[in-house]
């Protein structure tokens, strides 16, 4: 009986990751990534503890089958472990983090310099010109991560490093700003949280059959693509409305049943 409860829930979480990854893959927001590729990348967090929005919203890649985590959500995770991080030391030469761990006491000073960077012709690309100190860091942390905390980041490369499994030499790499993400010109505007979204995606799954239909209509109201896609000034707004929609379902239903 254990073994069949675990393999439903088991099955429950995946097309619950099949839904979400459905909805991603309609949205212009992942336009480049495959309904498959965002699944993909989704079960991989799940079994990191990794939320499935976050996971593919900036802060996870697979490359070349091997996984890239943002230095951010690495220091997150080991921190929400319990576990010491601290940077002692972190300019435009040099970033000394020393690490240890809650459960044995066992601690790493860990540095990366710039010298490094030049041996290995990093600093030739345009972020590491831009932004010498974040990519120093990016590059410690990560060597800090998997030797001292694998447990909690699995053999995770760094954002940055994922340029390296793909064997992009460095002055052909995108500018990045300093947090990984690449420098755009437009004006960035405020999106929906990974909380509101999920919020979202939970209400429309419970329409069932009219999820389509009305996930349509609303973006047709609101002019855009995905409903994901809307003002954040909207969204208590589109809340309401598919609250709204479920009581009346749920009603409409039971009588039925009745």
């Amino acid at each position: 009986m254990t073994n069949i409860i675990k393999y439903e829930t088991e099955q429950q979480e995946f097309d619950h990751l099949k839904s979400l990854a459905k909805v991603a893959a309609s949205s212009k927001q992942y336009a480049d990534v495959s309904e498959v590729q965002l699944l993909n990348l989704m079960m991989s967090a799940r079994d990191l503890g990794i939320s499935p929005m976050k996971a593919i919203n900036g802060g996870f890649h697979i490359i070349k089958g091997k996984v890239c985590m943002s230095t951010a959500l690495m220091a997150d995770r080991i921190r929400k472990a319990g576990h010491s991080i601290k940077v002692i030391e972190m300019n435009a030469t040099k970033c000394v983090i020393i690490g240890v761990r809650k459960d044995n006491g066992d601690s790493l000073k860990l540095e990366y310099t710039m010298e490094e960077a030049k041996l290995a012709d990093l600093h030739n690309s345009m972020t590491w010109k831009k932004y010498p100190k974040a990519m120093l860091y990016n590059r410690c942390m990560s060597q800090m991560a998997k030797i001292l905390f694998p447990d909690v980041v699995g053999n995770s490369y760094s954002e940055e490093e994922r340029y390296d499994i793909q064997n992009i030499p460095p002055e052909e790499r995108p500018l990045e700003d300093a947090d990984g993400e690449i420098v755009m010109p437009e004006v960035a505007t405020q999106k929906l949280s990974e909380e509101q979204c999920t919020r979202i995606d939970q209400l429309l799954l419970q329409l069932g059959d009219d999820e389509d239909k009305i996930e349509k209509f609303i973006s047709k109201r609101l002019r855009i693509e995905n409903v994901f896609d809307m003002p954040l000034e909207k969204y208590e707004g589109v809340v309401s409305y598919l609250e709204k929609l479920i009581s009346e379902k749920e009603k409409k239903d039971g009588s039925r049943v009745a």
